[in-house]
């Protein structure tokens, strides 16, 4: 260890070492979060989801009573002649 020494960036190694104890505090206990905020996402998820929906899927056309239609991605790809690998286990819509 000795012989390292003096290339070790002792600064930025002490930094490193409390930034791995932040993360495993994190990887511990959870990501920290505003649970005020986050209750209110919960509350209003739906709005908003709804929302997003509206706003975005004029320009795309997917999402159907605001589920996302595969088929109606597919037809936008072939629209715009866009490239999309497909899974060969693709799942079906109920």
């Amino acid at each position: 260890m000795s012989a390292m020494l003096p290339e070790v960036d002792l600064p930025r190694a002490l930094l490193r070492g409390h930034y791995n104890i932040a993360v495993a505090a994190m990887e511990t206990y959870g990501t920290p979060i505003d649970m005020q905020t986050y209750t209110d996402l919960c509350h209003l998820w739906d709005k908003i989801k709804g929302e997003l929906i509206l706003e975005v899927d004029t320009e795309y056309e997917v999402y159907q009573d605001s589920v996302f239609k595969s088929e109606l991605f597919e037809k936008y790809l072939a629209k715009k002649s866009i490239p999309w690998p497909r899974n060969r286990y693709r799942q079906t819509e109920a």
